[in-house]
């Protein structure tokens, strides 16, 4: 399925980023870009979690925020559970993650 997946992915290598083209209907809730890489993210780190895509997916979400949340908190949510997974490092308990 990975592998079916990667020939629709869109690069920027100078940010560092991949990430999969959403629908373009802005009024419609579901079809959002943020959460079809939210969703991507999680199905990545439940088969693949060293996948090379998966650290520049993340990235891409962080990114892809305003401020410190998201479009909705539908897309919030999910961007938050999705960077809960293996594939973004927690900060050990009592310490601060970095800002950036």
């Amino acid at each position: 399925v990975m592998t079916n997946l990667e020939d629709f992915v869109k690069k920027d290598e100078a940010q560092g980023v991949v990430w999969w083209q959403g629908g373009s209907s802005w009024w419609r809730w579901y079809d959002d870009e943020i959460e079809t890489n939210a969703w991507m993210l999680l199905a990545m780190t439940e088969v693949a979690p060293n996948h090379r895509f998966a650290r520049p997916l993340a990235r891409w979400l962080i990114y892809n925020r305003s401020g410190n949340r998201w479009k909705s908190t539908r897309d919030t949510a999910l961007s938050v559970l999705a960077h809960d997974g293996p594939v973004v490092p927690h900060a050990k308990r009592g310490s601060r993650r970095p800002r950036g």
